[in-house]
């Protein structure tokens, strides 16, 4: 299960990378992405392709130029969060939201719990890497449960502000009927059209291109995840025959 689960998100978010570039005018106008029932199209499928062809070579490469391209990657996907919390808070925040169209919980713990498996935990999977990549660490016992309990940290407070600021930025009027569609219906990247609303539009161009960058960087990381549990059951199975030759003899 492990391992199915590793194997199939690196294409995941390659396909999440490529709906969102399909949303980009100029894109759209000169490459076909995707089809209207959402599949993608030879040129699609050429492309993510490509995006696991590069995540391959990099992990090829080495665990170190793997590591160093995650890095990057991490740095961004922290940073343009963080900023977007800020400028959402600063431009535009109204207190009144936390109460409006039923308060806190409308949907009550049906809701809660409905969100659990389909985002919430999908989005706080980056915990594991630390352990499955536990091989290439120097400090092993110091570092692996130090990278989990911190990743888990991080995630939770990153998630958290973001939703704070998100339902702070929403236009009041949006909720005056609940809350079935409080960005509006057919927008495409709630953060970025909440802060093109605000008036940053610089802001939503770094939301597009974290659109492409932050699933790039899950997508390559899973690939040396799967690659690793790959190995796995090989090993145990191969010391699992050793020993039992041995328990023959």
């Amino acid at each position: 299960m492990a391992w199915l689960q590793a194997v199939t998100i690196a294409p995941i978010e390659v396909e999440a990378t490529l709906s969102y570039v399909d949303h980009i005018s100029w894109v759209k106008s000169h490459v076909s992405i995707l089809r209207i029932d959402g599949t993608l199209t030879p040129s699609g499928l050429l492309i993510a392709a490509l995006f696991m062809l590069a995540f391959t070579v990099i992990n090829l490469v080495g665990v170190k130029a793997m590591a160093e391209t995650n890095g990057v990657a991490v740095i961004w996907k922290t940073t343009v969060p963080l900023l977007t919390v800020v400028v959402l808070v600063l431009l535009a925040f109204h207190p009144s939201n936390f109460t409006a169209g039923g308060g806190f919980m409308p949907y009550g713990a049906h809701g809660v719990f409905a969100a659990l498996p389909v985002g919430v935990v999908f989005a706080l999977q980056g915990f594991e890497q630390a352990i499955q990549m536990a091989g290439e660490a120097r400090h092993p016992q110091r570092d692996v449960s130090r990278a989990v309990i911190a990743s888990m940290a991080v995630g939770t407070i990153v998630y958290l502000l973001l939703e704070v600021a998100f339902i702070g930025a929403l236009n009041p009027a949006n909720l005056a009927h609940g809350w079935a569609n409080p960005v509006g219906k057919g927008d495409f990247g709630p953060y970025a059209t909440l802060a093109v609303a605000a008036g940053a539009g610089w802001l939503a161009i770094m939301l597009y291109i974290d659109a492409v960058i932050s699933p790039a960087g899950t997508g390559l990381v899973y690939v040396a995840t799967s690659s690793r549990l790959s190995y796995a059951p090989g090993l145990w199975t191969w010391s699992h025959n050793l020993c039992g030759l041995r328990a023959g003899f």
